[in-house]
């Protein structure tokens, strides 16, 4: 946990995130979440397959 960072909602990442919930079948918590992760340049491990349809993140299902 110690390499684990928190974020804000920045306006860089509410845009992405408003332009993937546009774009994709996406809950807004899961637009967020990639969101994010696009922003960051990071993988999203998750076991949530509702992931799966996100086409512009690294998406690892556990």
């Amino acid at each position: 946990m110690n390499d684990c960072v928190i974020t804000g909602l920045t306006p860089e990442i509410k845009n992405i995130a408003i332009e993937l919930r546009q774009n994709q079948i996406l809950n807004t918590p899961e637009a967020i979440i990639a969101a994010r992760a696009k922003f960051l340049q990071l993988q999203v491990v998750t076991p949530d397959k509702g992931f799966d349809k996100i086409k512009d993140v690294k998406i690892i299902l556990i």
